[in-house]
């Protein structure tokens, strides 16, 4: 049935397996060499269709191999503030029938909303494909997803859409929103069934299915040929542990909802950028290029004509050893690390655990109405949790609607985390930041009791 499924997967996506294709035939070549004539035709689009770009000046022709890091610098940073505030400023005046708007919570706690196509999903998933079969993955092969699932955590089932879709392309699918007491010998269970070629995971679900082997001293009698992890960051403790419980490497992947999958590692050491989809930029506080150590993150998405994300400011940091590792003359582009998201799983009164992105996903995505321009989460205790929203101007904390789309985010979270947890909401100004200046979605605090935290807002 797999191979079928495939064959047939071949003709009604053929665009998704030529871009494979593609990739694959010329990942030798040099980063500059791929992208620049991509980056030379979504510039010039932009600036035909799209109001942000049509008072800049001529791109350079397409015939032309352009200088990619000079011609970017003749654009402006956009950053999620610039795309939420003025959508239509950043939105074609040409978009294709298959054109949907894509929802993302946001690693940043910034909810955002993108149009995407058809063009960019075959590519995207071209460049996911991609990726997999760094780990030696064939498309007929079984990987087993431990990944959110909204309707799972709130004790539904899935849709019939999913079971379909899971069942023909042989990828089962594990809720890592809420892993309970007994859920980490399950998953474990699972992976010895099912056997899958690759297990793809949250990172934060993976080191705790980690942890479970490895202090249970129980060894796998199927071992993955890959471990693909991403949602976070992986700490190289961290990968040490997947590598002692899961016995094979492990493929750290960098992406978002908005952009796609952008970088992978090939095991062991730097993660690379996919230059038919992506290039990416490391710059300081003042937006300059760094030539070495930890910057923002900005990624040029080559794919997407309906909403391009020209130097899009994605929230995230990364680590870079030199300026030749990031835009070298031969090659792929190269990031040494992704550190913008600490974001460890969240403990419960009864062992349970939670992983952020369910946060994420249920205030930024699914209970999020257009009010919220940014929020947090603070953890206080087992049994508490603030929730600190910065509304959009010309919204009210005493709206009908705000009111009551934030009942129904506790009523849901209730479901998930427990009857006996408390959820409460402030309006804020502003959120917190860290030191470094990062903006963290979730915060924990576990020494705080319930009764103390409430004099902390």
């Amino acid at each position: 049935m797999r191979r079928f499924w495939y064959a047939v997967d071949h003709v009604r996506h053929h665009a998704k397996w030529r871009e494979l294709r593609r990739m694959e035939s010329r990942e030798a070549a040099s980063w500059i060499e791929i992208a620049a004539p991509q980056l030379t035709k979504l510039v010039e689009w932009s600036q035909f269709h799209v109001p942000a770009y049509r008072a800049l000046g001529s791109a350079p022709s397409s015939c032309q191999s352009p200088d990619v890091l000079a011609l970017l610098e003749t654009l402006p940073i956009v950053t999620r503030e610039d795309l939420t505030s003025n959508p239509d400023k950043y939105t074609s005046d040409m978009l294709p029938r298959s054109t949907h708007w894509n929802s993302t919570g946001g690693s940043t706690g910034i909810p955002l909303r993108v149009l995407q196509d058809s063009r960019y999903e075959a590519a995207s998933m071209a460049g996911k494909y991609l990726f997999y079969r760094w780990t030696g993955w064939q498309p007929t092969d079984r990987i087993l997803i431990v990944w959110g699932s909204y309707s799972e955590a709130m004790g539904e089932r899935p849709t019939l859409k999913r079971r379909l879709s899971d069942w023909l392309y042989d990828t089962p699918q594990l809720d890592a929103f809420a892993l309970r007491a007994g859920d980490a010998a399950r998953y474990v269970d699972a992976i010895e069934r099912t056997r899958p070629v690759v297990l793809e995971s949250y990172v934060d679900a993976a080191e705790l299915l980690a942890e479970f082997i490895n202090v249970s001293n129980r060894r796998l009698k199927h071992t993955p040929r890959g471990v693909v992890v991403s949602a976070g960051t992986l700490f190289s403790d961290w990968r040490e542990d997947m590598e002692r419980a899961f016995g094979c490497p492990i493929y750290n992947r960098y992406g978002c909802r908005e952009a796609g999958d952008i970088a992978c590692s090939r095991g062991v050491g730097p993660l690379y950028v996919n230059p038919f989809t992506h290039i990416v930029e490391v710059v300081d506080a003042d937006g300059r290029r760094i030539v070495h150590g930890t910057g923002r993150i900005l990624v040029t998405v080559l794919n997407n004509l309906s909403m391009p994300l020209i130097r899009y400011d994605i929230g995230d940091y990364a680590t870079i050893d030199s300026p030749e590792s990031l835009y070298p003359v031969d090659g792929w582009q190269q990031l040494e690390s992704v550190d913008g998201r600490h974001m460890s799983m969240l403990q419960g009164p009864d062992g349970s655990c939670f992983s952020p992105e369910l946060f994420v996903h249920a205030v930024g995505v699914i209970h999020n109405k257009g009010f919220i321009s940014q929020y947090q989460v603070v953890q206080r205790g087992l049994e508490k949790y603030t929730i600190r929203l910065k509304l959009r101007p010309g919204n009210s904390s005493e709206e009908p609607m705000i009111r009551s789309s934030l009942e129904d985010l506790r009523r849901d979270l209730i479901r998930v985390l427990g009857p006996t947890m408390k959820i409460e909401f402030t309006f804020v100004d502003h959120v917190e930041a860290l030191p470094s200046g990062k903006v963290p979605v979730c915060i924990v605090r576990l020494d705080e009791s319930p009764d103390h935290a409430s004099g902390h807002e």
